[in-house]
């Protein structure tokens, strides 16, 4: 069964590096991951090209190296950032009005409802990042559209290193920084996930979900 993890990601890209860190290092037997998808908007989508693909600061490309990693595993085609658009396709940059979460609840739904159409794909949605109303509706989504084996997952970080710019996962090796006249070692930094409980609706509404219009289930 191919894994598929999905980011709805805002300013904090550490989230994809974190989970995926988790998912590969931590997780018991270790998930492959076959492909990597990012919602979010277009205020921070130059933030996750800059800190995420290797032609820039490469977080990714530098987790598959310093866990030796198929770095084929962690790979962002810019095709699988979505990036979040009005009803005229504009590009939002936030969602502050009802029509632009509007947008935003059918781009969502249909995302997923796309990336949950075949059976053998195991679909593991984080809610960590972004807007609070971003996190909502892709778990609302995840409840009409996910199936027994589609996860939806929280990852937690620990406080002292919230917010640090240059802390992506633990590093391999011991990487002592020193904030607020505390020293911290990136390698003992503990990273968890969690699962989140959400009821499915699919198997309970079938060949309806399958069959509707996205607007129509919002």
């Amino acid at each position: 069964m191919k894994n598929i993890l999905l980011f709805s990601t805002g300013l904090s890209p550490q989230v994809v590096t974190e989970s995926i860190y988790f998912h590969t290092q931590i997780r018991k037997p270790p998930l492959e991951i076959d492909s990597i998808h990012i919602i979010t908007d277009a205020k921070c989508e130059s933030l996750i090209v800059k800190e995420l693909l290797p032609e820039n600061n490469g977080w990714l490309l530098r987790l598959a190296e310093d866990y030796h990693l198929d770095p084929s595993n962690v790979e962002l085609p810019r095709k699988n950032i979505h990036t979040l658009t009005d009803n005229a396709g504009k590009p939002l940059l936030d969602l502050l009005t009802v029509d632009e979460n509007q947008a935003a609840v059918e781009t969502v739904f249909s995302l997923i409802k796309e990336l949950t159409n075949d059976a053998d794909v195991r679909l593991i949605a984080s809610v960590a990042g972004g807007r609070k109303s971003m996190s909502v509706i892709v778990g609302q989504a995840m409840q009409f559209y996910a199936r027994e084996q589609d996860l939806l997952t929280h990852v937690i970080v620990e406080n002292r290193v919230l917010g640090l710019k240059d802390f992506y996962y633990p590093s391999p090796a011991s990487k002592i920084v020193t904030i607020n006249s505390e020293e911290i070692d990136y390698h003992d930094v503990k990273i968890h996930l969690d699962e989140i409980p959400f009821i499915r609706l699919r198997p309970i509404l079938g060949e309806f979900i399958s069959q509707s219009d996205d607007t129509s289930l919002t």
